[in-house]
């Protein structure tokens, strides 16, 4: 129509941040056409889960008798803007949208902040939602989620290290040699068998220990500021995997077989906020034994 000015079409600022919720992008225009405009991210930064502990009230006094508490779930709702210029677009974002976490289960959200990098954490479906779409256009529309575990996980991070190997001794033979005129050698360096890893978050995180080669006689992982033990006995043969989670005590055999009753020294440790631990890794009699350390830098 003559004179009829038309609308510039919607870009996304160049500092913002993207979400990912399983299959679901926002704030970027998806394959499908259409756009989930982020308006706001409640419960994400700045939100600080509430507490949950035992209380016992005081007898004939005033107060309560406590415990220390523990961080309850987080809550997050996700409030934005569908954007759907055409009846595909419609068609697909009303669908999509209505079948994220609709089975129950567990997503993960990661936020790609331009200030605060990329958190994760992983999500399920709180309560319900409404959107009454029709026509194509903008809609507004809402998620609320529910984080079971309230800590958001950054990017990880892994060391690993052999068992410990005694350096060569000093040799002098400063004389005359058609080989080797003239030597000062301090030998094949050693290996202390020591792998330090380090939580840039501000929250207690859980190492995770993956353990590879043939050890006939299991091995033991130490923490060295605590003295705190791990101590496998049962033999781990050549190509097998152990997996150690300190965040649920269990460990596995190639990804599936539950071999924790095999520890019988369980001394898990946490990695605490903005610190670092070493390790030392011993395994009697093993061959190419090895140690890999992952950490989760994690914050509230």
């Amino acid at each position: 129509m003559a004179g009829e000015k038309l609308m510039a079409p919607y870009s996304v600022p160049s500092r913002t941040a993207f979400l990912v919720l399983g299959s679901l992008m926002f704030n970027r225009w998806t394959e499908h056409g259409f756009l989930i405009k982020v308006l706001d991210l409640k419960g994400w930064n700045g939100h600080k889960p509430g507490m949950r502990r035992n209380k016992t009230d005081r007898v004939w006094a005033p107060g309560i008798f406590t415990e220390p508490g523990q961080s309850d779930a987080r809550l997050i709702t996700i409030e934005c803007r569908v954007f759907m210029p055409t009846e595909q677009a419609l068609r697909e974002a009303t669908n999509r949208l209505a079948a994220v976490l609709q089975d129950g289960g567990t997503e993960r959200l990661t936020v790609d902040h331009p200030v605060f990098g990329v958190q994760y954490t992983d999500v399920q479906l709180a309560s319900d939602t409404d959107g009454h779409w029709s026509v194509p256009g903008i809609y507004p529309f809402q998620l609320h989620l529910i984080a079971p575990d309230p800590k958001k996980y950054g990017q990880s991070a892994t060391g690993s290290t052999e068992v410990p190997v005694d350096g060569g001794g000093l040799y002098y033979d400063l004389g005359t040699s058609a080989i080797a005129p003239g030597v000062l050698d301090y030998g094949l360096p050693g290996n202390p068998g020591t792998v330090t890893m380090a939580n840039a978050g501000t929250a207690s995180t859980s190492p995770v220990f993956t353990v590879t080669g043939q050890m006939p006689r299991g091995f033991t992982i130490t923490e060295t500021q605590s003295g705190r033990r791990l101590i496998f006995t049962t033999a781990v043969i050549a190509g097998q995997v152990l997996r150690l989670d300190s965040g649920d005590g269990t460990v596995t055999l190639d990804g599936d077989a539950d071999r924790t009753s095999d520890l019988i020294r369980a001394e898990w440790t946490q990695l605490r906020p903005e610190s670092s631990s070493t390790w030392l890794f011993e395994a009697p009699d093993s061959t190419n034994a090895k140690l890999t350390v992952e950490v989760t830098p994690a914050w509230w």
